[in-house]
């Protein structure tokens, strides 16, 4: 097989350690027993062709590959030759180096077979692993690291291999190792190890003791045990098997808590202590990998089980299928969740994660100490002593030199030397370079260089940074990083040195500056190995913290409504288990509150000890931005911890704390990269933080005054941060959750002039209102709408506005329609192909535009800044599809359930749409306020709207059952969820409760139960043959509260149109003396506006008969208000509609709505919020009539509601 060109790049990246761990097992075995390379060829040891595969480009096959194996098995044999380990170790880490190498080479599957091995050799190779890991004292711990690198790499890059070594004559864990009871002897682990399950347990089970003294192969044992659940499809017996003993205990409290508490780093720590922290932090990293790894594992599971389910029950035409969710996968989630979050994450623990000791002058010490070797061996070299040096390293210094000398400062410095006497020539550049060693000599024992000209030649020294080429690269998709990270190869560069030749010559005296520079480096490398342990310990954290988040829930929700598969939505048990489910796992991590309180002061405290490193450490900023950004994220996951009820102080420390970051990256933006994360994640803790002191402003605060001193000093700092808030609008990146907060932070504050000033100095408003007009990303475009609504409530922003071009930016918005559809569908139906690339949910562009034109009109009043005719014009005449297609009514649906046929209905609602209704119908309702206009605009088609408006009317009429009506009618409308906040208000209870109106009947509509409908948004239409024994299931919830005080909001919009309308007639009849009734605006039915008049008194009286001894909560006097002004204006209505037509009003309705109206004042005595509109509905022309029964109508046409 020939190789490509990226095998070939990939190969040639082995080549080093391949060759080298063939070459060392060669040499080692030919120095022990005397043979030569051919002899021991022919006796089967080894039998690699590295020069042969390096120049031929064949593969290397299972002749290759076998050998290193049987070489693996006889060394271990001969247990009494302690110096074969060492060909063991090489034959492990070359067959590592293979099985990458064979996984490169070809992309079909490979197995035992395709390596040439019987099930004897298998079965020798797998007794040999056990032997080595499992041995009666710990000899070598190269070996068993090798051994382990080995299996990770076979579990990464030849999983049929390593299962094959595995399921041959697999046997659970044997009893022998299933025993708490710990060897006397440390280095001691054996037990009767049957197969590769009883050597991991070994080591799982002493967790605890190998972390602390072993920690090197503790790492790769976890490392490999990561790699496993990395391949959970390939290993699901052996994980199986691994979690029905006592793995996660053992493994995750033992191991992670012991690390935890036991390892403090102080002054006095050597350098091998700090590199086995740094081991003990990388085991810490796995650790929570595995625990991530299971996690997504678990979540995995429950959504086949879900979709399997969801499948059978579709074989089965609706029953029930297989069930969802095992116990076995929720005892899993919990049991990791209760074990972690509520034993092992204390204060300490956290302290210990995101405590970060950054000492920056190592990493200086290094550079002066590499710039005074330099200067040392410049003296020598050009004077053409090279002495050992390698070639490349003599190149470099002599490049170096002569940079140096061209130097300006280096010519300064020969001026000054010549003007006092030397001469020039090699003695004069002899004794500058002697100067300037002594120069740097005294920098690294702590004296600042003074001279400039030194100072400058010094600076450049530093910079070069000339040891670059021996910084190690590393190759993580190649070599997963387990003996720690390196930054420079000391080793290769005290090879270049041949240090141990300098004895021999006069460079002796030169030998302390270069075991110097070896050591500065090698503290290097101990720093940046435990710096990047521990960051990836915090990292890994985070991430579990991340993924438990994560509500796979509201994804697959997400999914089948973007997908148009809203009916497996009805499935109102699964989702609801699947809810349930997902809050026991949530709850199972809840941590203590004083626990979380304390984690979350530590946590800010370590954020400001690095804020307050990264002006300080310029080249070490990189690092420094990667801790920021771990400890940000760490601490944005805590605030959002299901048991997290932040204190006011809380949020404050929070708000600081953010602002301090974004302030600093902000600054450093230009100067260091990788800031746009960390500045992502302090956003959002800005966000979060705002959000939860509104939310809980009164936990934490023990007197009145602290509370009142504590939101001051919050507005005082979210104030503070605006104008820097603003200059993230400026950035891609993070404009649109700029925006969210710019929008939180204003609607903290009721004066204008506190945030005002601060917007129109710093606000890129122009810039805003452009963003617009890009319509790659309609998420963010419905955020920016919502901003704007808030501006254009006030009348200075209202005109920034206008100023700023935003109707014609508008304009070019809506201008991408379809049919008279709403742009939200007609995006929603384009980006369906593409919904998994881009899950974004369409906004309701279309209302939020609306509300945003009103809040403008309302703002400006009868300004001349714009031309309100123009608005008119374009929105309902231009637009005059989108103005019909929201003012359009569903069908009801007969009665008859014995018709089995279809019926085409309008598309399936949600409170979004219902929202837009509002948007649309209030926005009539300002335009239609400026007569003249009005009338001039639309004369044609004013006719259309009021028909429109008086047929949703009817519609919304038929919430009160009519006599005798089926109380089991299929629902005309459905309204489900489709948000996660809309399926926590499912879950909530109601808290109307009224059996009256559209509050009863909006039960039916948002009802999860599948019994009710098959309904598909892609055909929009629903089957009304379903049985309706079931009707009593359904119950009311926040959710369905919402939608009928939607509902009923639109209603008041409609008739309040209405009202100006018939004002309208009766003002221009008095004008003329009469009443045109050609010319008279359509008017709703009696029984429609008799419908209203039930709905609004029934629910209101029954609410205050209900509330009467308790206090009536805002929401309920909300919801009583508005009903008794749509009872108002129907009443009105009927009244023009009886006064027009000459009509007397129906005897029958009389009589009831004396009785109705007699039972509300009854009901309402006591409750002063309903006074006002008490009176207004008294004030009713024909009201006192309709009570009493006497009187005369009288003629006045006006609505004062």
């Amino acid at each position: 097989m020939e190789w490509g060109g990226q095998d070939f790049r990939r190969a040639t990246l082995l080549k080093a350690e391949v060759v080298g761990a063939c070459l060392s097992a060669l040499n080692t075995a030919e120095s022990l027993r005397g043979k030569s390379l051919s002899e021991i060829t022919r006796n089967n040891l080894l039998l690699v062709k590295i020069e042969s595969w390096h120049s031929k480009g064949t593969k290397i096959g299972s002749s290759e590959v076998i050998p290193t194996s049987n070489m693996v098995c006889n060394c271990a044999k001969r247990k009494n030759l302690l110096p074969m380990q060492k060909i063991q170790v090489g034959s492990a880490r070359l067959l590592s180096s293979l099985f990458i190498i064979r996984d490169d080479s070809q992309s079909y599957a490979i197995s035992s077979v395709c390596f040439g091995l019987d099930d004897k050799q298998i079965y020798n190779f797998k007794n040999t692993i056990c032997s080595i890991l499992c041995q009666e004292k710990v000899e070598s711990e190269d070996l068993i690291i090798a051994t382990f690198k080995m299996l990770t790499s076979a579990a990464r890059y030849q999983a049929s291999f390593l299962t094959a070594v595995i399921a041959l004559e697999e046997n659970p864990i044997s009893e022998s190792c299933k025993g708490d009871n710990h060897p006397a002897n440390n280095d001691a682990l054996q037990c009767n190890a049957a197969n590769l399950l009883d050597c991991i347990w070994i080591y799982v089970k002493r967790s605890d003791d190998l972390v602390m003294t072993k920690s090197r192969i503790m790492c790769n044992v976890l490392n490999f045990l990561k790699a496993l659940w990395q391949g959970a499809a390939h290993y699901t017996s052996l994980l199986k098997q691994l979690r029905n003993s006592d793995f996660w205990e053992k493994l995750l409290i033992s191991a992670v808590l012991s690390i935890s508490k036991k390892s403090c780093q102080s002054e006095s720590t050597t350098k091998l202590e700090l590199q086995n922290l740094a081991y003990k932090y990388q085991c810490q990293h796995n650790v929570l990998d595995v625990v991530a790894c299971e996690i997504i594992l678990q979540k995995k599971i429950l959504h086949s089980e879900l979709v399997t389910e969801e499948s059978s029950k579709c074989l089965h035409n609706g029953s029930d299928g297989c069930k969802v969710a095992t116990a076995e996968s929720s005892c899993n989630l919990k049991e990791i969740f209760g074990a972690w979050c509520g034993s092992s994450l204390d204060a300490e623990t956290i302290k210990t994660f995101v405590s970060f000791e950054y000492d920056d002058s190592v990493k200086l010490r290094a550079r002066v100490a590499a710039g005074l070797f330099a200067v040392r061996i410049m003296c020598k070299v050009k004077g053409g002593d090279r002495g050992s040096l390698s070639v490349s390293l003599v190149d470099k210094i002599t490049n170096l030199w002569q940079k140096l000398r061209k130097l300006p400062a280096f010519s300064e410095l020969m001026a000054i030397y010549t003007k006092h006497g030397y001469r020039g020539g090699n003695e004069l550049d002899n004794l500058i370079l002697n100067d300037l060693f002594y120069h740097l000599q005294g920098e690294l024992e702590g004296r600042q260089i003074s001279h400039m000209s030194f100072k400058e030649l010094s600076q450049y020294l530093l910079q070069s940074n000339f040891l670059q080429t021996y910084q190690c690269k590393h190759h993580e998709d190649i070599f997963p990083q387990t003996d720690g990270v390196c930054l420079y190869d000391t080793d290769r560069l005290q090879g270049d040195m041949a240090i141990d030749l300098w004895d021999l010559s006069d460079w002796k005296a030169s030998k302390a500056v270069a075991e110097m520079l070896l050591l500065s480096l090698q503290n290097v490398n101990v720093m940046v190995s435990l710096t990047t342990s521990k960051l990836s310990a915090l990292i890994a954290l985070a991430t579990t913290f991340s993924i438990s988040d994560n509500d796979n829930v509201s994804f697959e929700i997400e999914v089948l409504i973007l997908l148009g598969k809203e009916e497996l939505l009805q499935s109102g048990r699964n989702i609801a288990h699947v809810l349930s489910l997902d809050n026991e796992v949530r709850s199972g991590r809840k941590i203590p509150e004083k626990s979380l309180s304390s984690s979350i002061d530590n946590i800010c405290q370590s954020l400001h000890r690095t804020i307050e490193l990264l002006p300080s450490v310029s080249d070490a900023s990189e690092d420094i931005v990667n801790i920021l950004a771990a400890q940000a994220e760490l601490l944005f996951h805590f605030t959002r911890s299901p048991s997290t009820h932040l204190s006011l102080s809380t949020c404050l420390l929070i708000l600081k704390t953010a602002g301090c970051g974004l302030k600093v990256l902000c600054n450093c933006r230009q100067l260091v990269t990788g800031v746009l994360f960390p500045m992502k994640i302090f956003l959002m803790l800005v966000l979060f933080s705002l959000q939860s002191s509104r939310r809980g402003s009164h936990l934490g605060v023990q007197t009145k005054i602290e509370h009142n001193e504590a939101l001051a000093e919050a507005a005082n700092v979210s104030l503070g941060l605006l104008p820097l808030i603003c200059s993230c609008i400026e950035l891609t990146e993070h404009c649109s959750l700029s925006v969210i907060i710019t929008d939180q932070i204003i609607k903290g504050f009721s004066t204008l002039t506190t945030w005002f000033p601060i917007i129109q100095k710093h606000l890129p408003m122009q810039r805003i209102v452009l963003k617009l007009q890009d319509k790659s990303s309609y998420s963010n475009i419905g955020i920016i709408l919502k901003f704007l609504l808030t501006i254009a409530h006030v009348k200075e922003g209202a005109e920034m506005l206008v100023k700023t071009g935003f109707f014609a930016s508008l304009s070019v918005l809506l201008a991408d329609l379809s049919n008279g559809r709403p742009l939200s569908v007609v995006e929603r139906e384009r980006n369906l192909a593409d919904t998994f690339e881009n899950n974004e949910r369409a906004q309701p562009i279309w209302g939020l535009s609306l509300a945003v034109v009103t809040a403008i009109i309302n703002s400006l009043g009868e300004s001349s800044i714009f031309n309100v005719e123009h608005v008119v014009t374009y929105f309902l005449l231009e637009k005059a599809d989108l103005i019909s297609y929201y003012l359009s009514a569903p069908d009801f649906p007969p009665d008859d359930h014995d018709k089995k046929r279809l019926r085409a209905l309008k598309p399936h609602t949600s409170l979004s749409a219902l929202r837009e209704i509002e948007n649309t119908v209030m926005l009539i309702c300002v335009l239609a306020k400026h007569r003249n206009t009005w009338s001039r605009a639309i004369k044609e088609m004013e006719s259309q709207l009021r028909e429109r408006c008086i047929h949703l009317l009817a519609f919304i009429s038929c919430g009160t059952p009519r006599h005798g009506e089926s109380q089991g009618r299929v629902p005309p409308i459905f309204c489900h969820p489709t948000i996660r906040e809309e399926y926590e208000w499912h879950k909530k209870p109601s808290s109307i409760n009224s059996k009256n109106g559209w509050f009863a009947f909006s039960a039916y509509c948002c009802s999860l139960n599948p019994k009710y409908s098959s309904f598909s948004s892609r055909t929009g239409t629903v089957i009304k043959d379903q049985p309706n024994e079931h009707v009593n299931l359904t119950s009311q919830t926040h959710f369905s509260d919402a939608m009928s005080i939607q509902i009923y909001r639109i209603t008041s919009l409609l008739l309040k149109f209405l009202c100006q309308q018939a004002e309208d007639a009766a003002a221009r009849a008095e004008e003329v003396g009469f009443v045109d009734l050609s010319h008279f605006p359509e008017l709703p039915m009696p029984d429609i506006l008799h419908c209203l008049q039930d709905q609004g008194i029934s629910i209101v009286t029954e609410l205050c008969e209900v509330n009467k001894l308790k206090q009536v909560s805002s929401e309920i006097q909300g919801v009583c208000v508005l009903l008794l002004q749509i009872t108002v204006m129907a009443l009105y209505l009927e009244f023009c509609v009886i006064q027009i037509c000459g009509m007397r009003p129906v005897h029958g309705h009389v009589e009831y709505f004396s009785k109705e109206f007699y039972a509300l004042t009854k009901a309402m005595e006591g409750n002063a919020f309903l006074k006002e509109s008490m009176n207004s509905l008294k004030q009713m022309p024909f009201v006192p009539t309709m009570v009493t029964g006497a009187g005369k109508l009288g003629y006045r046409l006006r609505c004062d509601c």
